[in-house]
This record gives C-alpha cells, sequence and structure tokens, in this order.
C-alpha cells in the first residue's frame, strides 16, 4: 500500500484533523505500518519547557498550537507553562457583540452535526444560545439521535467526495462505521486517500 506522503510527519502537516483522528483513536501504528513509515515516539520528559516555548513559537493562537501539536501542548497546559509559552500569541477571543445572527448563521452551515459546530466553533455556538438563534442556526443539521445502519452510514459518507472529508465533517460516523466493522462497504464510493495519486 502507497501514500502520496512520505512520512508520518508530512500526512499530519498536510491533513492535521485527520492526524489527530487517528492519534485520539489509537491507529497511527497500524497506519505507519501500512505505508511503511517510521514513527518516532518522544521519550517520557522529552518536552521541557524551554522546547515547548520553541514549538509555540510556530503558531499564532493557543487554538493553533493545541491543534498543531497535541503532545507539546498538553505538557505545557499540565505543567503550568501555557502563559509563558504563548506571550508571542495575538489573543483570538473575539470581541463582545462579534458574533451576530448573521455570523452564528453562516459559521453553523458549515457543519453538519451539532456536536461538531459545539466543539469547533465553541463561541458562536454559544452566542446562538444565548441570543435564542440556536433553532434557526441549526435547522440543516441532521439528528444524531437515531441508530446507524450499514445504509444510513453509506449515505452519511456518500455525501463527500474522499475519505478525509467523510473524517473531517463527519467522524462520528466514520468511528461508527468501524464500530460496526463496516467501513469498507461505507466508504466503497469514496476516493481513497491512501492511494498515490497519478
Amino acid at each position: 500500500m502507497e501514500s502520496k506522503y512520505k512520512s508520518l510527519l508530512e500526512w499530519k502537516k498536510a491533513d492535521p484533523k485527520a492526524y489527530e483522528f487517528a492519534r485520539k483513536n489509537n491507529f497511527l501504528d497500524d497506519i505507519c505500518e501500512n505505508f511503511g513509515w517510521i514513527r518516532i515516539k518522544k521519550q517520557s520528559g522529552y518536552w521541557t519547557k524551554e522546547r515547548c516555548k520553541i514549538e509555540a513559537l510556530k503558531y499564532e493562537g493557543r487554538w493553533d498550537w493545541q491543534k498543531g501539536h497535541t503532545s507539546s501542548y498538553s505538557q505545557a497546559k499540565k505543567k503550568g507553562w501555557l502563559d509563558e509559552c504563548c506571550a508571542h500569541m495575538e489573543s483570538k477571543l473575539k470581541p463582545n457583540g462579534y458574533w451576530t445572527k448573521e455570523k452564528c448563521m453562516n459559521e453553523a452551515k458549515k457543519y453538519q452535526y451539532k456536536p461538531d459546530w459545539k466543539k469547533n466553533s465553541w463561541s458562536s455556538h454559544s452566542a446562538a444560545i444565548k441570543n435564542d438563534w440556536y433553532k434557526e442556526c441549526t435547522e440543516h443539521m441532521e439528528s444524531i439521535k437515531f441508530k446507524w445502519n450499514k445504509e444510513t452510514l453509506l449515505a452519511s459518507a456518500n455525501k463527500y467526495k474522499t475519505t478525509t472529508e467523510f473524517i473531517k465533517h463527519s467522524s462520528g460516523a466514520y468511528q461508527t462505521a468501524i464500530k460496526l466493522d463496516c467501513l469498507d462497504y461505507v466508504t466503497q464510493n469514496l476516493k481513497k486517500t491512501n492511494k498515490k495519486n497519478k
């Protein structure tokens, strides 16, 4: 099996959300084995304050750092170094009144499911609830209370062109397909992102 990426790090930089999903679900070792990548694990104690500060300099905001390099961010947070490591960053907090109804509606349109909106854009989600716009903002979203089966998972996956898009925009359905052992069936019509482009 071949990949268009030469290493785990290259894949992580190109598609951080897919990487993070794989990391949280303990797929990284399997992925590395499939593609012949070498996974270099940092030894315990590797992330010192100085190393965390150097890593943090690569990012403009805390969320960018957390998303881009979870292990160093988590260590800095655990050790109480965040403020010092993030001293160079500009605040990413939106000013009071930023989230108008129109902005909340536009932000909500990016998501298929309510939990994804809350997870990825907490401030707009909260503003919508506070101002009683939530119902209107989420009218287009699908309910996730129904029980998934192979056909509903297939229908969900078919809204996307690639497996990566499916993971990014419908991670709940993707995880359920894995649990139900029907991922190959569900993603049969998607372009496989692990195939080398020719």
